[in-house]
């Protein structure tokens, strides 16, 4: 099929697709697109890089500050005319406030105060459109929207990049010459985390709809996008081992998802105990990874084909330690670690998403996250005495997350893919979903949690 052709099939499956989601959920509103928008971005390339740009780490991609700028006034136009309660919003939300506030004023300690200025303002964009979310009048329905109209986007362009333009739907890597698949991402690991994503979404659905689908057309698709899912993290060897980090973030998400179902409910005192216990082990774990001089689960990285330095990681980070070492406390400012020197002389970035963050914000920016993901987690904790699978769905989302960035680097940036979705779901409403489904308490004994 020549590739024109396959752009256009699947330019038409995809809307057909999301045609026939929001047909059977017409209470969601049309200004959820934006946050989609934005999401998908989150997700994907550079505008600049999908149109071959040629620009610096420095100087960044015109195109996609435009089209960002853009994205920005649209919203910052439709908050004022919902005239939503900021007061509150910030209340409800006031950790992710501060670590706003606290990127902001490390762009005045930063090497360049207007490239890390300009790398804050993008960042600013994740506010505004966790706002929409928290404006929105039906929040557990649009949020859930957004996040499958993404993965209805994500994964069929980036099979059809794959197949039909290599160029952008493959990479290869720079001294071994092995082939690997990007998709619409920009590298193995952040397509294999959008795959995992999609079976982890579709599974819970299935398991909160249970057999009570709206449509058996759309459980049709739904089922089908979890074995794309499959097929996308398998990648081109066909097995976990090829992205290991997603893989890893992957299994830990499903075994999260197996306890809601079968264990959750019978141990429901013990809920609140469990997720802050692996929340707080998961991001400390993450935090030391890179000061340990060895891996401690040696047997685990033989079984995914990797050494024990983590493929090169560990050398990575003692590199950069001598570094953090020099501004401990408060970090290099908000954008302002990461240069092309280093880049060419070190890597693309740290590999580690929470010593990423400390490089930029210091252990003191590395607390305030840490703050921000428990109330978060609290807040969803309460929560789940009223909407038990809305809150095992973004446990197992934030699991995956905190296991990600122990190889990976996302946390950092407020708009890169899993951290914008993180945000979008701390800014939900929670009081406006009220109980979404009554029996919910009466099924999962659930009101002993309050």
């Amino acid at each position: 099929m020549p590739p024109f052709a396959a752009l256009i099939l699947c330019s038409i499956l995809v809307i057909l697709i999301i045609w026939l989601q929001d047909k059977h959920n017409p209470g969601v509103s049309n200004i959820s697109w934006l946050p989609t928008v934005w999401l998908i971005y989150s997700m994907s390339k550079p505008l600049g890089q999908w149109f071959n740009i040629q620009s610096s780490i420095e100087a960044g991609s015109e195109l996609d500050r435009i089209f960002l700028s853009i994205l920005m006034i649209i919203t910052i136009i439709l908050l004022f005319r919902k005239k939503i309660d900021l007061k509150e919003a910030i209340k409800e939300n006031i950790a992710f406030m501060i670590l706003l506030v606290f990127m902001l004023i490390s762009v005045l300690w930063s090497h360049s105060f207007l490239i890390s200025y300009r790398r804050w303002i993008k960042d600013f964009s994740s506010l505004l459109m966790a706002l929409l979310v928290f404006s929105d009048q039906n929040p557990r329905n649009s949020i859930i929207i957004i996040i499958k109209r993404t993965v209805f986007i994500a994964i069929p362009f980036s099979l059809m990049l794959i197949k039909y333009f290599p160029i952008y739907g493959r990479q290869y890597h720079r001294w071994t010459g092995e082939m690997m698949w990007i998709g619409i991402s920009t590298q193995k690991n952040r397509l294999a985390l959008i795959a995992a994503l999609s079976i982890i979404l579709f599974l819970w659905d299935l398991w909160q709809k249970k057999g009570t689908h709206e449509s058996k057309l759309l459980l049709i698709v739904e089922i089908g996008y979890i074995f794309l899912g499959i097929f996308l993290l398998l990648g081109p060897k066909g097995n976990l081992k090829t992205a290991a980090a997603s893989s890893i973030s992957f299994l830990f998400g499903i075994l999260a998802l197996l306890f809601f179902i079968y264990i959750g409910k019978k141990s429901h005192i013990l809920i609140p105990t469990i997720i802050n216990s692996v929340t707080l082990a998961l991001i400390t774990f993450g935090s030391c990874l890179p000061f340990l001089k060895r891996f401690p689960l040696v047997k685990l990285l033989l079984t995914m084909e990797r050494d024990a330095t983590l493929t090169g990681r560990t050398e990575i980070w003692s590199m950069l330690i001598p570094y953090l070492n020099k501004r401990f406390f408060f970090g290099y400012g908000k954008g302002g670690f990461w240069t092309t020197y280093l880049r060419e002389q070190i890597a693309a970035h740290a590999h580690n998403g929470y010593l990423d963050l400390m490089l930029e914000l210091g252990v003191v920016g590395l607390i305030i996250v840490t703050i921000f993901l428990l109330t978060t987690s609290q807040k969803f904790l309460k929560f789940m005495v009223y909407d038990y699978h809305l809150s095992a769905l973004f446990f197992c989302i934030l699991f995956m997350f905190l296991i990600h960035n122990m190889a990976e680097t996302s946390i950092p940036d407020l708009c890169v893919f899993p951290t914008s979705l993180i945000i979008l779901f701390s800014f939900m409403p929670l009081e406006k979903c009220g109980c979404h489904d009554i029996y919910h308490l009466y099924e999962y004994n659930l009101i002993q949690i309050q």
